[in-house]
């Protein structure tokens, strides 16, 4: 259990290659996503499950090669042409590129223009008073699919 994110792994009685990962998100026993609250955020994200479930196989379900030749008097020209298909890959630079907002995946809710809705701050100091963002409109939010755990209690 724990932190190993994605790898490729072979399993008792399954395929070589299958890929675990332990950052799918944690669900309830109907389904739900549950959702995790960040108060120094401000803001609610999927939990992560942190068990470690196959979420594919790099195996293809067809590898072939075709090759082919010619020679005309003393020159000789060969081909030969490899295949794939099926199978997933674990791509770890757009994993770390989204993650740092280079992928154009990352553009989601970052504006309206790509998704994200428009909102204004109403958020306070601890101490009731207002924040240096209070009163500041963005047009990056968005409404996270899920649910909070049983008993949490936010402090929004």
């Amino acid at each position: 259990m724990g932190n190993m994110r994605i790898q490729s792994a072979a399993r008792v009685g399954g395929p070589y290659g299958v890929l675990i990962s332990d950052i799918t998100p944690k669900r309830d026993d109907n389904g739900n996503i549950i959702l995790k609250w960040s108060d120094s955020d401000r803001s609610a994200y999927a939990d992560r499950s942190l068990k470690n479930e196959v979420i594919g196989d790099m195996n293809p379900d067809f590898l072939g090669s075709v090759s082919t030749g010619l020679t005309w008097k003393n020159l000789s020209f060969r081909m030969a042409l490899d295949m794939r298909f099926g199978g997933k890959v674990a791509v770890y630079g757009n994993r770390y590129g989204t993650a740092y907002g280079w992928t154009e995946s990352s553009l989601k809710f970052r504006d309206e223009a790509h998704g994200g809705m428009t909102w204004t701050s109403q958020y306070l100091n601890a101490d009731g008073s207002q924040s240096g963002s209070y009163g500041v409109t963005y047009h990056d939010g968005m409404i996270p699919q899920g649910i909070f755990a049983s008993g949490l209690k936010l402090q929004v």
